[in-house]
């Protein structure tokens, strides 16, 4: 049965979704002109974020040891922590059992306040697996920190759109959500394997 360690996420902003909402006032043609170019930008950052992912995505394959220096060069040329594409992640599947001791190799590593955490505020209000994908890097650090360590799959949207990831082997995307390093975005997952796609 293939195993998939890990999952390659970007986070896409969502900030203009505001753009959309409008009041009585607002004329109809203003109104449509202004979400044709949502759509256009929206569009537009989910291809470039898709570009990122998979050349993330073949780093990680390739280097199954990645470390956090390692996955901050590899990230380096791409247009993280932009308008659209605010960060680029590296999440890790970790038994329950095991989390102890993941915490630990990560802060001998250099994190010394790494620490695996569940979200309860997110649709999965009591942990109810036997394993975590737990955020292991992410870029750029500094505005992303509180989003390090979090089981991205106690996020109901993050499970299902990792599940999706999983099974088919293809980048999935979450619907809009509340991120956890603050504010709503669009996240895209992408699995790594030993062997062939499948479940966890």
């Amino acid at each position: 049965v293939a195993l998939p360690l890990i999952a390659a996420t970007l986070v896409i902003g969502l900030g203009v979704h505001e753009a959309m909402r409008t009041d009585e006032q607002l004329r109809r043609q203003a109104f449509e002109r202004e979400a044709d170019n949502l759509t256009h930008r929206v569009v537009a950052g989910l291809r470039e974020s898709q570009r990122t992912l998979e050349a993330m995505h073949g780093v990680a394959d390739t280097a199954p040891s990645l470390d956090a220096a390692a996955f901050r060069r590899a990230a380096a040329p791409w247009p993280i922590g932009a308008e659209r594409l605010i960060a680029v992640g590296y999440g890790e599947r970790v038994e329950r059992a095991a989390i102890a001791e993941f915490e630990q190799r990560e802060r001998a590593a250099g994190n010394a306040d790494f620490r695996v955490s569940d979200r309860r505020d997110a649709g999965v209000p009591q942990p109810d697996e036997d394993f975590v994908v737990a955020i292991r890097f992410i870029e750029p650090p500094a505005p992303n920190q509180r989003a390090l360590g979090v089981n991205s799959r106690s996020v109901a949207r993050a499970r299902t759109a990792i599940d999706r990831a999983v099974s088919t082997g293809s980048a999935a995307a979450t619907e809009g959500c509340a991120l956890s390093q603050g504010g709503r975005g669009v996240v895209l997952y992408r699995a790594l394997y030993h062997g062939q796609p499948a479940t966890f």
